[in-house]
């Protein structure tokens, strides 16, 4: 599951005495949510703001789309104040993040909280640390593209990304935002990663919650669709080197492991969450050292020398 991270995560926590904390947690559920309700608000107001900073429109259409989903954020922001929620436009719209590029983003979904340059800062970081021009990156869980436009740019004409999406319509937008950037060094590859590639599987996206799709979790709430699989050996079959890869799965990376050993064997750093079942013991078994980079995410390394100062 996806975690708050980074700038946006405007915590609380360190200003509530401990056995304050303690005695919340002991009141039941109605009692809960009227007291994290103000929290849970302004947490919400945190994330628009940093909409506002770090993305800006592309286009006289899309300035007015942003504009107004800001300032209707204090009302979006007040429905059911009883959970995370990401900030979600309300309308389509084309804007550029800071310092990464342009993007198509879909109303009413997930996809402005996933171009915000705060929200994985700590990744993006040790992408651009990690890539040169002629490198090549693999993005496996690419979503809208975010990771896969930076990387691009980064590894220029003569480097390579492959972007590997199952779900159509964020395949379909992510194919949008590599043309929204002039990128011909991108390969989008339209498949579900898994042990073994051209099985039929099913993948369960939550509503409007597109970088949450899953084969891993099939039985939770949301639309069911149908997609093929692939193997990372597959996707990435002739290229000899990958300077990163990336690997966010929603809870399907240990089965895209099982059809990756020589990947595995090309990759010089991997990039990926930090779970109760993660991929660390596998990592480590294949000769990597794991780092941390923040409170959801790990670097695996086979030489500290291959990620520059």
């Amino acid at each position: 599951m996806e975690r708050e991270g980074g700038f946006m995560d405007l915590s609380l926590r360190g200003l509530v005495p401990k056995p304050v904390r303690r005695l919340i947690g002991r009141l039941p559920a109605p009692a809960k949510t009227v007291i994290h309700a103000p929290r849970l608000y302004v947490r919400r107001l945190w994330q628009w703001a940093f909409v506002a900073i770090e993305t800006k429109p592309v286009g006289k259409g899309s300035a007015g789309r942003w504009l107004a989903s800001i300032a209707a954020s204090p009302l979006t922001s007040a429905g059911g104040l009883n959970g995370w929620k990401r900030p979600m436009l309300s309308w389509n719209a084309t804007l550029r993040a800071k310092g990464i590029g342009v993007f198509f983003v879909r109303a009413d979904s997930d996809d402005l909280y996933h171009i915000l340059p705060s929200r994985e800062r700590h990744v993006l970081e040790i992408i651009r640390r990690s890539l040169s021009k002629g490198d090549v990156f693999v993005d496996a869980g690419a979503n809208n593209g975010v990771f896969t436009v930076l990387a691009a740019h980064l590894v220029g004409e003569s480097g390579r990304v492959v972007a590997i999406e199952m779900i159509p319509s964020t395949a379909s937008c992510l194919r949008r935002n590599v043309a929204l950037n002039d990128l011909d060094n991108v390969e989008v590859v339209e498949r579900a990663l898994a042990d073994t590639a051209g099985r039929i599987v099913s993948a369960i996206v939550p509503t409007r919650l597109f970088g949450s799709a899953s084969i891993a979790h099939r039985d939770g709430a949301g639309e069911r669709i149908d997609v093929t699989t692939t193997t990372l050996d597959e996707a990435t079959a002739g290229i000899e080197t990958i300077n990163l890869l990336k690997i966010d799965l929603e809870g399907a990376e240990r089965l895209a492991m099982a059809g990756a050993a020589a990947t595995i064997d090309k990759c010089r750093g991997i990039i990926f969450e930090a779970k109760e079942d993660d991929i660390s013991d596998i990592l480590i078994q294949r000769g990597f050292t794991i780092d941390v980079l923040d409170r959801n995410n790990r670097i695996a390394v086979r030489d500290r020398r291959d990620l520059s100062a």
